[in-house]
């Protein structure tokens, strides 16, 4: 299956009017063929996804705030965002941006199926649609959901949901997608799955699995409920079973489709493997610091992780100073110096990840605890292509080896952050609903000292203008915004 298309929309204009056609013609005449007023959902789909993931997995949203908040990533230049100091510009431009682009083209794909009977594209844009908001309110908590993207019917100023209500809502659409999905057929213009129903369905339940674990301290029962009934029924909720599942959007490696990582190395040098990062990696022995980190070109003496004669050395999360850049491990070459590296949305790894939480808490999934959280790390080394006695020697190290686990629940959640690299809001939610790595602290040179890491984004500067009323009443009790209010679900 081919998992990257380009598609482009062809629009002929018929010429060769007669003087005697002037009046009947006008109309034609007068139509501009670059801006149709319809465009098929085959077109809005895919630049949806493409302009979706480059925000959201990008050079910005990831690498410099929530991947280095998540201290997988440290920054090594223009250091500032990593001591916490954000940029109110920054959060303005990702919220318009996704607003604006792909949440309103999603909404698109939606109606266009439902207008056509198309069952396939209906339930891909509801999928598509819930995991771009699952995003944005993990980020900014209540946000503009049931009255968003209606600006061409009159509403400008959308009252903020609150996020258990948008997070309850979002299970319904994802149940309402399944059923649509299990209809099957195939959707043209789709950039991750190639248009398969059955592949949009088995991400539809995943991410429905995503979405109740991050309940799971808030409103267990609910989560519990949710978990279960999916694992209870695979022929109804199929999921994912492989890394072949694996959400992804893959680059053809040419402009302007190239991933975004690679695309900011090109001229930037700004991000580092972070301390916290390696650190953990060290304990446990972990080859997967070949893939995430580069060995350092000058090394500190008795500095850094040393694995199979080569020096990993991360950076600490917002140092006082830049360091000398020799002397700190790049990001790995897959992920940064690869045109075609795909963004992975979301994994099979995560999933097992998921299950063996579940599992643990004493849920019934199928499986054991221990069965799923060995599945998690082989699919992680898997994709990052580790495999073999190596990988089964990782699983029995004492620093590894599930059995012999004290805090059970830390190390799911510690391999679990840990095969997330990459996919920095993930990784910033998993912290934040977790606690683990318990490594992660406050960093040194804080702008905000005494206040820890921060728990969200900031509403924007645009929105507390255009839409008061409604960004007043959301913020209700929250004196900071990054640090005074976790969002609903973020109760350690």
């Amino acid at each position: 299956m081919t998992r990257f298309s380009k598609y482009k929309l062809c629009i002929a204009l018929l010429m060769g009017l007669g003087l005697s056609s002037c009046d009947k013609d006008f109309e034609e005449i007068n139509t501009n063929p670059n801006a149709p007023e319809d465009v098929p959902a085959s077109v809005i789909l895919p630049a949806s996804q493409q302009s979706a993931v480059s925000r959201l997995f990008g050079a910005s949203v990831n690498l410099t705030y929530t991947a280095t908040w998540a201290q997988q990533i440290a920054k090594i230049q223009y250091i500032d965002e990593d001591r916490y100091n954000f940029r109110a510009s920054d959060f303005s431009t990702h919220w318009d941006a996704l607003y604006a682009g792909p949440l309103l083209d999603a909404r698109l794909v939606v109606q266009k199926g439902e207008e056509n009977g198309d069952a396939a594209m209906e339930g891909v844009g509801r999928t598509w649609q819930t995991w771009i908001f699952q995003n944005v309110t993990d980020l900014w908590g209540d946000i503009p959901y049931s009255e968003a993207l209606r600006g061409t019917e009159g509403n400008m100023t959308p009252k903020y949901d609150s996020q258990e209500s948008i997070y309850m809502d979002m299970l319904d659409q994802l149940e309402t997608a399944n059923t649509l999905l299990a209809q099957g057929g195939s959707v043209g213009g789709d950039l991750i799955y190639g248009g398969s129903a059955a592949q949009w369905q088995k991400f539809a339940n995943s991410l429905r699995l995503r979405l109740l674990i991050h309940m799971a301290n808030v409103a267990p029962n609910k989560a519990k409920e949710g978990i279960e009934a999916i694992m209870a029924d695979r022929a109804k909720y199929p999921i994912f079973t492989s890394n072949a599942d694996n959400a992804e959007l893959a680059y053809l490696g040419a402009q302007p489709y190239r991933n975004p990582w690679f695309e900011n190395s090109i001229t930037r040098d700004d991000h580092a493997i972070s301390k916290t990062m390696v650190d953990v990696l060290a304990s446990k022995n972990d080859p997967r610091v070949t893939v995430y980190a580069e060995p350092a070109a000058q090394p500190a003496a008795g500095a850094g992780f040393t694995y199979m004669g080569k020096t990993y050395v991360g950076q600490q999360n917002g140092a006082a100073s830049q360091p000398s850049l020799a002397t700190v491990s790049r990001i790995g070459n897959m992920y940064r110096k690869t045109a075609t590296q795909p963004m992975y949305i979301m994994t099979h790894a995560e999933v097992m990840f998921i299950l063996a939480e579940a599992a643990q808490r004493g849920w019934n999934v199928g499986m054991t605890a221990q069965e799923a959280y060995n599945a998690g790390i082989r699919s992680s080394m898997e994709l990052n292509g580790l495999t073999g006695a190596a990988v089964e020697a990782y699983l029995l190290q004492p620093s590894v080896n599930f059995a012999t686990q004290t805090n059970k629940l830390e190390a799911i959640s510690v391999q679990k952050w840990i095969a997330l690299f990459g996919n920095g809001i993930e990784a910033f939610t998993e912290y934040r609903r977790t606690g683990f790595p318990s490594t992660i602290k406050e960093v040194p040179a804080s702008f905000f000292p005494g206040r820890g890491v921060p728990l969200r984004f900031s509403y924007t500067n645009q929105e507390r203008s255009t839409n008061r009323a409604n960004v007043e009443a959301a913020s209700t009790g929250i004196v900071d915004f990054l640090f005074g209010k976790p969002v609903w679900w973020d109760v350690n």
